[in-house]
């Protein structure tokens, strides 16, 4: 796949609605009927029964999976109802504000009683978005976004191998171009996009999305 031709799927994907991306809720991961029950807005009960969450991918690629509990109560630490998740990473939603927060595969109960001290529950905890439709928003771009990023990223590959194949010497090779930069900059504005959507969805290396975008780079 060539540059310019991710850039318009990617900013074509940044601009679909729900119903788009989710084929009218053909693809979606819903809740149970204990969602009413979660103590969430009404127009967040809606969203996630209409839209709710991508499902498990089987392209080998990490992306974000809908796995919502059934229970009416809160099933992880910290008070939050288990939504998703990213990888072993478990994704739960606070009834209080909307939030969606990352939740330690491990809960205090498996930590070695030597080492609970040095995992507080910060440490354990990170904020995904600040709000549930943001949230369902950004798991489902991420989730058409994703193999247009690993797609472009091998042609990257590619071209760079076949460029200092054909390099006749080191001098050339010094001249070749940045491969990856196109990639990078993709990237920089799908966080860019996330950021102005959600502002309390930072940048700042470690932050979630940050990671999740710019692990393939």
């Amino acid at each position: 796949m060539k540059a310019s031709e991710a850039a318009v799927r990617i900013y074509d994907i940044l601009e679909a609605d729900l119903e788009q991306l989710t084929e009218s809720g053909r693809l979606s991961v819903l809740p149970s009927e204990a969602v009413e029950c979660w103590g969430i807005s009404q127009s967040d009960v809606e969203l996630l029964r209409s839209y709710g969450l991508p499902p498990v991918r089987h392209d080998g690629l990490l992306g974000i999976a809908g796995a919502f509990q059934a229970s009416a109560k809160p099933s992880l630490e910290g008070g939050l109802f288990a939504v998703g998740a990213y990888g072993v990473t478990k994704l739960g939603l606070s009834s209080a504000d909307g939030s969606v927060w990352t939740v330690s595969r491990y809960s205090p109960a498996e930590i070695h009683p030597q080492l609970r001290a040095l995992h507080t529950h910060e440490e354990r905890t990170q904020l995904v978005n600040s709000t549930l439709g943001n949230f369902v928003e950004f798991s489902w771009r991420w989730y058409w976004i994703l193999p247009v990023l690993a797609e472009r990223q091998i042609a990257a590959g590619d071209e760079e191998v076949q460029a200092w194949s054909s390099a006749r010497s080191d001098a050339e090779r010094s001249l070749l171009p940045d491969f990856y930069a196109d990639l990078r900059n993709l990237c920089g504005k799908i966080l860019g996009r996330f950021e102005v959507a959600d502002r309390q969805v930072r940048q700042a290396e470690g932050a979630f999305w940050r990671t999740v975008v710019m692990e393939y780079l």
